[in-house]
């Protein structure tokens, strides 16, 4: 599988399974140790049932998320082009 930003070539370093019923292989790209999974077509699926009007978790989740990723952006990577 090839890297759809650097166009290197990646490697499966292991096989998930996801809900219960789909394997998933992970793939590490091989120019950045980037880990990632094949195409994620099991997503509409897997939030079908997961969000209702009263359930902020993902919202709490997504937020919290941002914020680490923020500051890893911040730490790795120079703020001068």
């Amino acid at each position: 599988m090839q890297w759809k930003i650097c166009n290197k070539p990646s490697a499966r370093v292991y096989m998930g399974n996801i809900l219960k019923k789909y394997n998933v292989d992970y793939y590490r790209y091989l120019n950045c140790d980037f880990l990632r999974t094949a195409e994620p077509y099991r997503l509409n699926e897997a939030y079908y049932s997961a969000i209702c009007g009263f359930d902020l978790g993902p919202i709490n989740r997504a937020v919290c998320g941002f914020r680490i990723i923020e500051a890893l952006i911040a730490v790795a990577f120079d703020p001068k082009p």
